[in-house]
Formats: structure tokens, C-alpha cells, sequence
């Protein structure tokens, strides 16, 4: 999160961070339980548009930016999750910092962040992401969603180091057989501008 302060919206208090951008500029606005109804009319009086969790979560995925409970969990380290630029290896002493350097130094990362673009329907987190022949497992589904540009599907996927290759065929298990799709560059959109 960026700077941020505190403004009143419809005379309710919110704290208002420039946040990461999912797409384009945006704002993210926190209060406190039961005021977002208040805040959302005053800001919709004036014109603003807003996006809901479902479509902030389908830019998030657009966007490449790992989630919390998603890739941004315990099983998954920073390196892992595509955060190198936030990650430091000279700041003083921080919780996991020996393993982080330990990771780098020795060059341990096994698997990392991958996008995946499919033709069909977003696969459920937790499928299995196989070879272009459809023989080898290769890694994990993390998060997927319909792609923001209406087709077919985006997804992002914990892959072993060696298959995260743009261009890559892929195969993904589902419960209905399988979908194909290959492995892409994030972010799947580029950031405005590019």
C-alpha cells in the first residue's frame, strides 16, 4: 500500500491509500464495519466508479499479483511468489530473513508464480497443471478467474522453475476432464500507458 490519510466521505471517515495498481489507477478506502453504504452513495453522487470483489479479484489475476490465502500463503515463499522486488537482503534483521537469503544465495527456488491462459471456463484453485501431453504434473492451479478481456480464461499457477516458459502447452485436470491452455508472461494486462 502507498501513502495514505485520513478524509471524511459523506462525513464518514475513511482512510484512503493509493493502492496497487489492478489495471489502472485506483484508491483503496477503509472504514469501520457498517459505513460503506453512506461512503459508496456519496462517492456514486459524485461520479465514481468502483469495481466488487469479483472484479477487483478477476484484475488481481489479470494483473499477476499473488493473493492472500492464494499465493500468499505458508506453503509459497516470497521468491516463490514473484515479490523479489520487495523482498530486501541488505535491511537489518526481519522474521524469515535466513530463509529468504538462504533461498537467493544457493539459488533453492524450485517453483515460481506462472500465468496460464485457457480457452475454456477458470479451473477450480487446487487442479493440477500437467505437461502439454498431459503425462507429467507440473503444478498447481492458485487462483483463476474469466478473463477481464472476455476470453476464455486467466489463470495463475504455482509451476515447477523449468516449465515456467511462455508459450508452453499446457493441460489442466478437472473433475469434467481437461482444459488446455499455455503458459503467458504476467501480467496477462498491460499496466495503462504500455
Amino acid at each position: 500500500m502507498a501513502h495514505h490519510r485520513v478524509a471524511e466521505i459523506g462525513r464518514i471517515p475513511v482512510r484512503v491509500a493509493r493502492s496497487f495498481p489492478l489495471g489502472g489507477c485506483g484508491y483503496l478506502l477503509l472504514g469501520l464495519q457498517g459505513s460503506l453504504v453512506p461512503v459508496w452513495e456519496a462517492l456514486r453522487e459524485e461520479g465514481a466508479a468502483a469495481a466488487g470483489s469479483e472484479a477487483l479479484e478477476r484484475l488481481r489475476v489479470a494483473a499477476g499479483v499473488p493473493g492472500w490465502g492464494r499465493e500468499l500463503a505458508e506453503d509459497y515463499n516470497p521468491w516463490e511468489a514473484r515479490l523479489d522486488a520487495a523482498i530486501s537482503l541488505d535491511k537489518g534483521c526481519y522474521l524469515g530473513q535466513e530463509i529468504v537469503a538462504r533461498l537467493h544465495t544457493y539459488r533453492k527456488v524450485q517453483r515460481r508464480l506462472a500465468g496460464i491462459r485457457l480457452a475454456g471456463p477458470p479451473p477450480p484453485p487446487g487442479s493440477p497443471v500437467l505437461d502439454g501431453e498431459g503425462k507429467e504434473e507440473i503444478g498447481v492451479i492458485t487462483s483463476a478467474e474469466p478473463s477481464p478481456a472476455g476470453d476464455g480464461s486467466t489463470a495463475l499457477a504455482m509451476l515447477g522453475i523449468r516449465h515456467d516458459r511462455p508459450g508452453l502447452p499446457v493441460r489442466i485436470a478437472v473433475s469434467a476432464g481437461e482444459s488446455r491452455g499455455s503458459i503467458v508472461s504476467l501480467p496477462f494486462l498491460a499496466p495503462p500507458g504500455e
